[in-house]
């Protein structure tokens, strides 16, 4: 290949439909095929795919004839493997036919210019016919112009269930791009550095997908797919597109929330859950998960919530100060929010030491004393 020789195959299938006479036969076409204008040799390529075709057409049995807005270029007869040059002198157009039955044929444009964007189109004789077209469109390169990505599932915040059985597929779509772009998508998680996604990653699958209609193809969008199933808490984060061709890049940036249930740890500041009478006590209430969305926290006490001393995202905490015998009990950190409620409990003990003054013979004899006084 040349640096000018470039082509852009889409729709393939926007044009299929069963050949007359209920055989099954197809001939399908690309609706539209983009050829960069370049330096050096440039070849645009026309392509057709014949499927179905029984019985086998052999020989001179079948004739394939390719038209430029009604205009034939040549009438050629089918032979397996073969090149056909219309015009021997420039070789400016070359038919290949390599179908036996279900296969493609082609015509290539050799050093095409801007005059030969048009409409095309080719025939199929084999019993019935069958005819089909496309359109070239001859191009300046460009860079890709704009970038987006959206979700076929979520939220608009880009939220989806922890989970899911049917994951999450992230299209990128690109517009603009000559010759198309090439894109990567690039994972930047909570737990993770910034990677790319490549080809190995379980669970994680990428596709180029054609424009799906007439009009996305004529724009030249360029669309890319990540599908992430099932989902997990590990995949939230922010997932970017960058495409890129010869002459520039484009970049946009999709952030995915998984939504998870809260998972709660309790403990007491001092590592212990037995405490003295005049103590100071901090009790913590933690949602270890991170979970989205964020959980409301809270710390009760006989179905009670009590006063928090600090709050913040995914941690709220409690201070006892001085510790009193009354505040012995059962206390729990409770952690909720659309997805789950999850709770764990600490039991405060409180010591303290009880004295009395026991004064026995003591007492009696000092009444004895006072009573001999008298």
């Amino acid at each position: 290949m040349t640096p000018g020789d470039y082509l852009f195959t889409t729709c393939f299938l926007l044009l299929s439909q069963p050949a007359p006479g209920g055989r099954g036969a197809e001939l399908v076409v690309p609706a539209h095929v983009y050829a960069v204008l370049g330096e050096g040799e440039r070849r645009a390529t026309l392509e057709c795919e014949m499927l179905g075709f029984s019985p086998v057409p052999a020989g001179h049995d079948w004739q394939i004839l390719w038209e430029r807005e009604g205009h034939p270029f040549s009438l050629i007869t089918n032979y397996i493997g073969n090149v056909y040059n219309h015009n021997a002198l420039t070789h400016k157009y070359e038919f290949r036919n390599t179908s036996e039955g279900s296969g493609q044929c082609s015509m290539h444009i050799n050093n095409f210019t801007r005059a030969d964007q048009g409409n095309y189109s080719v025939t199929v004789q084999y019993q019935q016919q069958i005819t089909r077209h496309t359109f070239l469109h001859v191009v300046d390169p460009a860079p890709p112009e704009s970038c987006s990505i959206s979700s076929d599932v979520g939220d608009s915040q880009g939220s989806v269930a922890e989970g899911s059985p049917g994951g999450i597929t992230l299209t990128c779509t690109i517009a603009g791009a000559f010759p198309f772009a090439q894109a990567a998508w690039i994972q930047t998680a909570a737990a993770q550095p910034r990677r790319e996604i490549d080809a190995g990653w379980r669970r994680f699958t990428r596709t180029r997908v054609p424009p799906d209609n007439a009009a996305a193809a004529a724009a030249a969008s360029n669309r890319f797919q990540l599908t992430i199933a099932p989902v997990t808490r590990a995949d939230a984060g922010r997932y970017t597109c960058e495409a890129s061709n010869s002459k520039g890049s484009v970049a946009c940036t999709y952030t995915l929330h998984v939504q998870s249930a809260p998972e709660v740890r309790f403990r007491v500041d001092k590592g212990s859950s037995h405490v003295g009478v005049g103590d100071t006590v901090r009790l913590e209430c933690e949602d270890t998960a991170q979970a989205h969305p964020v959980p409301t926290l809270l710390i009760k006490r006989d179905g009670w919530s009590v006063n928090m001393e600090s709050a913040v995202q995914h941690h709220v905490a409690t201070l006892i100060s001085p510790v009193r015998r009354e505040d012995a009990g059962l206390y729990w950190c409770v952690g909720s929010n659309p997805v789950a409620e999850t709770n764990q409990s600490v039991t405060l003990n409180v010591q303290y030491v009880r004295c009395w003054l026991d004064l026995g013979p003591l007492a009696g004899a000092r009444k004895d004393s006072g009573g001999g006084g008298g």
